[in-house]
C-alpha cells in the first residue's frame, strides 16, 4: 500500500514538474519571436533611417503612394522604398534577413515620416511596432495619408 501512495505522489509530481516545462517552455518560445521581429524592427529601422539621410537633399520630394510605397523624387534619381518577403529594397539595393517582419506601412505628416511594422509571427500573435524620423527638408514633403504594403 505504501508503495502505490508513493507511485502516486511521484506520478503527480511528474505531471506538474512536466505541465510547468511546456508552460515556461511556450512562453520561452513566444518571447523569442517578439525579441527576433524587435531585432528584424531595429534593423529595418536603420536601413530606411539612413536611406532617407541620404536622399533628403534640397529639392527632394518624398511622398507615400497608393500601392504603399515610400518614394523620393526631385534632385536626383527617383528612388523608393519597397518591401516584400522580407525583402527590403531600397532604390536600387536590396536587403534580405528580414524574415519576422510580415508589413511594413509608411505615413508622412509635414516634414516626419512615420513607418509602421507588423509581425510575422507563427503563433499568430501580431506585434505592431513604429517609429517617425524626420526630414531636413521639411518643406519638400507631400503626403498620400497611410499607405500599406
Amino acid at each position: 500500500m505504501e508503495i502505490c501512495i508513493a507511485m502516486a505522489l511521484v506520478a503527480i509530481l511528474s505531471v506538474m514538474v512536466f505541465s510547468f516545462y511546456q508552460l515556461m517552455h511556450g512562453m520561452a518560445s513566444e518571447n523569442k519571436a517578439s525579441y527576433d521581429y524587435l531585432e528584424d524592427h531595429a534593423a529595418l529601422k536603420d536601413a530606411i533611417c539612413k536611406w532617407a539621410a541620404e536622399n533628403d537633399t534640397p529639392g527632394s520630394v518624398f511622398h507615400v503612394t497608393e500601392g504603399g510605397l515610400l518614394s523620393v523624387s526631385g534632385s536626383g534619381a527617383e528612388s523608393s522604398v519597397t518591401f516584400a518577403n522580407g525583402v527590403l529594397g531600397l532604390g536600387d539595393q536590396e536587403i534580405s534577413g528580414f524574415d519576422k517582419i510580415g508589413t511594413i506601412a509608411f505615413s508622412i505628416k509635414g516634414s516626419l515620416i512615420k513607418c509602421k511594422t507588423t509581425s510575422n509571427n507563427p503563433n499568430g500573435k501580431k506585434t505592431e511596432c513604429s517609429f517617425v524620423f524626420p526630414l531636413r527638408c521639411s518643406g519638400n514633403t507631400i503626403g498620400g495619408g497611410d499607405a500599406h504594403e
